[in-house]
């Protein structure tokens, strides 16, 4: 098993490849993915703070007390662009896949922004952790 990172956004209202109405990024940690696995991230699931307003919410390290109530659920995305996808290899080796390649990631030190243009800009928060379940196919040690 391993811990995967992973860093995507959600445009709505999508009026050109790079600009919408609403973009909200959010960083989703899976503590424990089994090999072979496949990861189905759920946009029912997906609430965000207006990144506008997230200053009353955010005391500099945390979070204060009754923020959730803020939350508003994500209108359905026009697309998922996912940004970075972090993990370490049964062999301990950590990698970093980006949208231009898969590559080692020894300092473990990656940056987690997205380039969007949109009208609004949101701060994602996902209400559960993204079911995981048996890949189709897999080959290796650990196929099952």
């Amino acid at each position: 098993m391993t811990t995967v990172d992973v860093t995507f956004g959600a445009p709505v209202g999508l009026r050109t490849a790079v600009y919408s109405d609403l973009f909200v990024s959010y960083n989703e940690r899976i503590p424990y993915l089994p090999p072979c696995s496949d990861m189905v991230l759920d946009s029912r699931h997906w609430l965000y703070i207006d990144e506008r307003q997230y200053d009353k919410f955010y005391a500099g390290t945390h979070l204060l007390p009754g923020w959730q109530k803020h939350l508003t659920h994500l209108p359905e995305p026009d697309a998922v662009w996912v940004s970075h996808l972090a993990f370490i290899d049964r062999d301990g080796v950590p990698w970093l896949r980006t949208d231009t390649a898969l590559e080692q990631n020894q300092d473990a030190d990656y940056d987690v922004g997205m380039d969007a243009d949109a009208d609004d800009y949101g701060m994602g928060y996902v209400l559960r952790t993204p079911e995981t379940k048996a890949a189709a196919t897999c080959s290796g040690d650990d196929a099952r």
